[in-house]
């Protein structure tokens, strides 16, 4: 059975005991080449798509540094990359991910 599994950044544990099969994840908001200004709230937001969802484990990055949160405020202007990492395990053996560029103002 093949369910979608809302995903928010900012938690690293989502429900369930049994390892997942997790075969896509997507960043639904930011869109890639989204334009915003200086100290707007970037509400980021993913999904997870996997086979008898288990726990599954995410880690997010701004220009590659760790971000804990999924309503970020940029302070300075310039492109930013936004990439989220899920697996299956803590140690992000095989992890799978997406990314998307933006811009701020």
């Amino acid at each position: 059975m093949r369910i979608i599994v809302p995903f928010l950044i900012a938690l690293f544990a989502i429900m369930g005991i049994a390892a997942a099969a997790i075969d896509h994840v997507e960043l639904v908001s930011p869109h890639d080449g989204d334009v915003f200004s200086v100290k707007d709230t970037i509400k980021i937001r993913s999904k997870v798509s996997c086979i008898d969802c288990g726990q599954i484990f995410g880690r997010m990055f701004i220009n590659d540094k760790p971000v804990y949160t999924s309503n970020w405020v940029p302070t300075e202007a310039g492109e930013y990359t936004i990439m989220i990492e899920v697996a299956d395990n803590k140690g992000f053996i095989n992890p799978i991910s997406d990314t998307v560029t933006i811009k701020v103002n």
